[in-house]
């Protein structure tokens, strides 16, 4: 199964703890995030993975190189001079993509049964299936809202208590997707996700249990937390 990790961004949120560093590279106990996310997604059954780069790339690609280290193929693509965004640069590595992949935010660590959430996928209409919790904690705001087994909203733009589910960071994905949108052009998650939700083409996986990502100095010790209490390892 092939994953496509969104492993660029500036990691904003996380302030001067990302201001010379690739937010995927982050130490954490001694190791990068990266270490953690890879080994997850190679315990899932994952083994054929697109790192999507953009800031500090060279850092990332240095690191992982073709994946040794971490038991999987890895191939590397950079957004170039024009940043694309997530969807745009999904875009620009179409050629690799398989029919169905798992799309990844490098900032997240999502503690799902891939395997199951793939024949989820294949036993629904819809080209896309969302990994979503229904959370309550306040360290990671709410974004979705659901009608039945299908998410009805994505709303990154006003996240908050207002709606019962957090989208945990992966997508499963029918490549006819990416092959209807328009390419070269940044095209964001909100604008992706959104506009596929509005027309009832995401299908909900919905987990009990909570996932982490590292996107502020909160969620960071949080997921340090889980690492040193064993919730996590590589």
């Amino acid at each position: 199964m092939q994953a496509v990790i969104v492993a660029g961004g500036w990691g904003s949120r996380l302030e001067s703890l990302a201001a010379d560093t690739a937010p995927v590279l982050l130490p954490i106990a001694g190791r990068p995030f990266i270490d953690y996310l890879l080994a997850r997604l190679v315990s899932e059954g994952i083994d054929d993975v697109i790192l999507l780069l953009d800031r500090h790339a060279e850092q990332v690609e240095r690191y992982v190189g073709i994946g040794e280290r971490h038991r999987v193929r890895i191939r590397t693509m950079r957004d170039g001079e024009s940043p694309l965004d997530v969807l745009g640069s999904v875009k620009q590595a179409e050629e690799w993509l398989d029919s169905t992949f798992c799309l990844v935010r490098g900032n997240a660590y999502p503690r799902i049964d891939l395997q199951s959430a793939y024949r989820a996928l294949l036993s629904r209409p819809e080209p896309v299936l969302m990994a979503v919790h229904a959370n309550r904690d306040a360290r990671y705001p709410n974004d979705i809202d659901l009608r039945g087994n299908s998410v009805s909203r994505y709303d990154t733009i006003a996240p908050g208590p207002q709606h019962d589910y957090r989208f945990v960071g992966l997508t499963l994905l029918r490549s006819m997707v990416i092959d209807e949108m328009r390419p070269a052009s940044p095209v964001g998650e909100q604008a992706f996700y959104g506009g596929l939700a509005t027309d009832a083409r995401i299908a909900a996986y919905v987990t009990d249990t909570p996932s982490f990502e590292v996107t502020s100095p909160e969620t960071l010790a949080h997921f340090t937390e889980a690492v040193a209490r064993g919730m996590v390892s590589v």
